[in-house]
């Protein structure tokens, strides 16, 4: 479907929209629907539309922004990213500004608002005497109708998940089944439209660059096409004070360089702060002391390579796997041998995992960037719910290997885990798209979909995992599934579908 395509591709420039949520025969359905809402006769005339700079164009653009754009969030969401804030971030902004006594944030795609309210109130228990102070929490997003939304400040109890009741009852005021945001919370913010890849002069109160000490762009990137990415975050490079943070979702910006930003990690996640160097940035570990030591006991740094293209298989544990030919030859030059996978995994299928996890942070004392010890300690720190040092793991994976799916796979279970379905589940198909044999990532969408009542999609994806799962000798252990043989597991498999 070429005019689809056409149409997509238009999208793309005008919103930084990739991601769109349907297959192409749905798309085309949908856009034909459009065409005849103007009483167009063809395609190329609703493309002809979308593609000018019309009032027309804008409206329908903003249109298919409300129909497409995710709007999925809920309060406090990532607890680490948000005790970075509380703990880190807005503590040191508050120091650093208390002679001015101005502090202002920016929630980039705010969507509904919950993100912004979460800061709000972090701020307002850091900082009591914060009317005191000159403060702008801005959200912004291309959707009209999640603005709205979040200028009403009523939710449901699902955006609540994992917040403590002592919070819902300080902050929020029962409306029937709903909860409504105190008035207090309330008027700290405002939301107003602004598409993030358009020119910084339809900024909401003029280009306001050098205006912002914190940008909160989270989980939204995953949605957005290169050019819109790098027109993004460059004018976020241009609204953020000197020394100003950019916080973004896990892995989001992975093995990606922004001039004027540099990547700087904390235990809980990494964040950009803004600096004057247009040089390649170095990232500083001093954060991470105890996770990756070296022997001198100084912060081991990870080697961040140029963005190349790499085709990657499922990675074992153990061997080589899919190492790039620069680790193979680096291993060489400084003779450090192979990391004992085979012997790792056989611990951890024995439930051995401390003796698993001594061995991998040993190796990794002398060898910082080996992908497959890294994926190791990810496992396991998933598995024994370190899920801040799993995430680190896997964004060191990330740096060095952009397209490594079993990185994606481990992030994507520390999403579900945490309640971020959404975010999961785009994790889940990006390792499809990098490896549609990864097994693994079908079974965990189909028990999403199962829990979510579309029991249609979960049997179709339960199927299709069986199916890959079958071309395996039965006997063959499978490591995500605790070394259950193929033929076990096929079993289980089809007990699950047996209900749907």
């Amino acid at each position: 479907m070429p005019q689809t395509e056409e149409l997509k591709r238009i999208i793309a420039h005008k919103t930084g929209l990739i991601e769109l949520g349907r297959d192409d025969a749905k798309l085309h359905s949908y856009f034909l629907g459009r065409m005849k809402s103007f009483g167009f006769n063809s395609l190329h005339q609703y493309s002809e539309l979308i593609s000018g700079d019309s009032p027309g164009a804008n409206a329908e653009l903003k249109r298919i922004a409300i129909d497409f754009s995710n709007t999925e969030s809920f309060f406090f969401r990532d607890h680490g990213q948000m005790r970075l804030l509380r703990e880190t971030i807005l503590p040191e902004l508050v120091i650093k500004n208390r002679n001015t006594r101005t502090l202002n944030v920016l929630s980039a795609a705010s969507s509904s608002g919950e993100e912004l309210y979460s800061i709000a109130i972090l701020l307002s228990e850091i900082l009591p005497e914060y009317k005191t102070w000159k403060i702008t929490l801005l959200g912004v997003d291309i959707n009209h109708d999640a603005i709205k939304k979040a200028e009403n400040g009523v939710y449901s109890k699902w955006s609540f998940r994992s917040v403590p009741e002592e919070t819902i009852s300080k902050y929020f005021v029962r409306k029937n089944n709903d909860f409504m945001i105190s008035e207090s919370i309330k008027e700290m913010v405002l939301f107003r439209y602004f598409n993030l890849v358009d020119d910084l002069s339809t900024f909401p109160f003029g280009r306001s660059e050098s205006t912002f000490d914190l940008i909160v762009c989270r989980n939204v990137f995953i949605y957005f096409e290169s050019s819109g990415i790098k027109k993004a975050v460059a004018n976020f490079a241009h609204l953020l004070k000197k020394n100003g943070y950019l916080l973004t979702g896990h892995s989001e910006l992975a093995n990606m360089h922004f001039p004027g930003l540099k990547p700087v990690a904390f235990p809980d996640s990494f964040i950009y702060q803004k600096t004057d160097s247009r040089q390649e940035p170095n990232i500083d570990l001093s954060h991470l002391e105890g996770l990756f030591p070296s022997e001198s006991n100084k912060p081991a740094k990870p080697h961040i390579t140029k963005k190349r293209n790499i085709t990657v298989d499922l990675p074992p544990l153990s061997g080589n796997g899919n190492r790039s030919p620069e680790h193979d030859t680096a291993d060489k030059e400084e003779n450090l041998g192979e990391f004992p996978g085979t012997e790792v995994e056989k611990l951890i299928s024995e439930g051995s995992i401390s003796e698993a996890e001594s061995i991998t942070r040993k190796f990794l004392k002398k060898n910082h960037n080996d992908i497959q010890a890294l994926l190791a300690l990810a496992t396991i720190c998933a598995n024994r719910g370190l899920k801040e040092e799993a995430r680190i793991c896997c964004d060191l994976v990330l740096e060095t290997e952009a397209f490594n799916p079993l990185a994606y796979f481990v992030l994507g279970q520390l999403a579900n885990e945490d309640g971020e379905i959404e975010n999961a589940l785009l994790l889940f198909n990006k390792v499809l798209y990098l490896n549609h044999e990864f097994f693994p990532a079908l079974i965990e969408l189909a028990t999403i979909y199962e829990f979510q009542g579309d029991n249609k999609k979960a049997l179709k994806l339960r199927e299709n995992a069986i199916g890959k799962i079958s071309k395996l000798n039965p006997e063959s252990p499978i490591v995500f599934y605790k070394n259950m043989k193929a033929g076990r597991l096929i079993e289980e498999l089809k007990k699950l579908t047996e209900h749907l």
